[in-house]
């Protein structure tokens, strides 16, 4: 068994959040609609048991190092070094869990001896009717605030200290637009000082394209008071505001960390950690040992193969011919294991043809427990691809078998063929 397995208290955890909703009741509904505000507890408390849990405890995420003026902030993520940095991702965490997440949001995260680096892939289908830049300034505490957060935005919350009391909200639009504050909670007040500047090295751009807006920010240590240094952790929160005009339905708010009071609930937000991650190597075919237990589901064909290899001589080469129904490869990597310390599955995948293609993966543990990823792979090489990123909530103390799987349903379709290499586990 790796390490020590996060603290799993469901019954505790779940009451701690029933007396937290009792304390928003109490504090905000006491003159208005109490009724209404016990469903909405009810449903929310309802949605919470119904789901795996997740704590602040296991949100933890790497910045990966880069070197000083290794990212050129023009918001376009095209600088070689972000391909080094593996992507969280934003999620809905709606009252009732009914809704499906619209758009979905990747974060990545860099940092130098000077910046902490954050790039942001916002992806939607409608693009071209986001809301943004239409709302006027309003004096707030002595500054004038566009309230980014009312339109198409992204929020960033630090606290480099860790006290969960003092920290940095950043915002971001899609044309560039940059606000900050720092806050302080004093007697369980949030004090906010909107003159606060994160500095003039700060920079932020905003890119739109097709079916995605991306962006770039560099955050200079000293205006957040702190001194990097790898291993250095810091606490965090990311967040998504999506707005389409004339459409409110299409609103919604995605967050890193799990949250009830809305997104300024520190108590509950993340952890950044500075540094590389650490891998655990798992298989590179290259034959004896190293070679996991392989089973086919009929019609794919398999075999370890020299033509093609990331790591070492030798891959192993799937073939999935058109077929009606999924096929694929189950893999049986060593013993069952406490994988619970780590963030993703990586792999190396060339991918033949000029097509791209999606593929799966189901990761079971020995309990029975079923973890679902796919993932696009591109012709050529998709080199450090997870082809299964672990949920926060996925505690996987016992992993069985991955299943490595696609579909190649039109008729008279060529084989699909790709050769997967160099598998390993990255540590959160």
């Amino acid at each position: 068994m790796r390490g020590k397995p996060f603290p799993f208290d469901r019954a505790r955890i779940l009451a701690r959040h029933r007396a937290d909703w009792n304390d928003y009741l109490d504090a905000f509904w006491a003159d208005g609609p109490i009724a209404e505000a016990k469903k909405q507890i009810a449903a929310n408390l309802k949605y919470m048991e119904s789901m795996p849990l997740i704590t602040r405890d296991n949100i933890r995420h790497r910045a990966v190092p880069v070197a000083e003026g290794g990212i050129a902030v023009d918001g376009k993520l095209d600088d070689s070094a972000w391909a080094r940095a593996e992507p969280l991702y934003l999620t809905l965490r709606s009252a009732d869990g009914t809704r499906k997440l619209l758009a979905r949001t990747a974060v990545r995260l860099l940092w130098s001896d000077k910046h902490l680096y954050l790039g942001f892939e916002c992806s939607d289908e409608r693009i071209t009717e986001m809301q943004y830049g239409t709302a006027g300034k309003t004096a707030i505490e002595g500054a004038a605030i566009a309230q980014l957060w009312n339109e198409s935005s992204l929020e960033l919350f630090l606290n480099p200290s860790g006290d969960r009391t003092a920290y940095y909200q950043l915002l971001v639009d899609p044309a560039g637009s940059l606000e900050d504050a720092s806050i302080v909670i004093r007697e369980g007040a949030r004090n906010f000082d909107w003159t606060w500047r994160s500095g003039a090295a700060v920079a932020a751009a905003a890119a739109v394209g097709d079916k995605a807006w991306t962006a770039e920010i560099a955050i200079p240590f000293a205006a957040l008071n702190l001194a990097p240094d790898s291993g250095k952790a810091l606490v965090a929160n990311f967040a998504r505001n999506r707005h389409i005009r004339g459409d409110a339905t299409a609103a919604q708010l995605t967050t890193w960390s799990p949250l009830i009071h809305g997104n300024h609930d520190l108590e509950r937000f993340g952890t950044i950690v500075l540094g590389e991650a650490k891998v655990r190597p798992l298989t590179s075919f290259e034959g004896g040992a190293d070679v996991p237990g392989l089973l086919l589901t009929a019609p794919c064909r398999f075999a370890v193969s020299s033509d093609k290899a990331s790591d070492g001589a030798h891959a192993l080469r799937v073939e999935f011919p058109s077929s009606s129904g999924h096929q694929g490869v189950t893999l049986r990597v060593g013993d069952a294991g406490d994988w619970s310390g780590f963030a993703a599955l990586l792999a190396d995948v060339y991918l033949e043809g000029g097509a791209p293609w999606e593929a799966l993966t189901t990761l079971v543990t020995t309990a029975g427990a079923r973890h679902h990823h796919g993932f696009k792979l591109q012709p050529g090489w998709n080199r450090r691809i997870a082809i299964s990123a672990f949920l926060p909530d996925w505690r996987l103390d016992a992993v069985d078998h991955v299943y490595f799987y696609g579909y190649n349903h039109q008729p008279d379709a060529p084989p699909r063929v790709l050769f997967l290499d160099n598998l390993r586990l990255l540590e959160r």
